[in-house]
Order: structure tokens, then C-alpha cells, then sequence
């Protein structure tokens, strides 16, 4: 995982890329393999684990669908 400075005033600038820290991740555009926490100092990664296929459906804000 790499990071670079960037600065916008009157043009786009950025610092040289650094490594922040080695993943095991492909190079895959298309795949969403991470997310970061809003402050971004944090990252969550998937791994895969075994040869496992099920599916998990997490459904946000299902307690709305409740009768009260």
C-alpha cells in the first residue's frame, strides 16, 4: 500500500509515492479488496480463507423493517 502528499492550490502537486506498509493483494482494478475509516487511519482487507463459496448477505439498517 503506497501513499502520496497531494497539494491543490493554483495546480495539482504530489510528493513522491512511499510504501506505507506490504499486503498480500493483487493488483486488480476491479476487485474491491479493501476499505479505509473516514479519519484514514485505518484499513480493513478481505482475505480469503480455505475454499469455502457461501455467500453472507449483510443487510444495513434492518432493524428499520421491524414492526414496533
Amino acid at each position: 500500500m503506497m501513499s502520496v502528499d497531494v497539494k491543490g492550490e493554483s495546480s495539482l502537486e504530489t510528493s513522491p509515492p512511499r510504501v506505507l506498509f506490504q499486503t498480500g493483494l493483487r493488483v486488480d482494478p476491479r476487485a474491491n479488496q479493501y476499505e479505509v475509516t473516514g479519519d484514514g487511519k485505518r484499513f480493513l482487507f478481505g482475505e480469503a480463507v480455505g475454499e469455502n463459496k457461501e455467500l453472507v448477505n449483510v443487510v444495513p439498517n434492518w432493524t428499520a423493517g421491524l414492526k414496533h
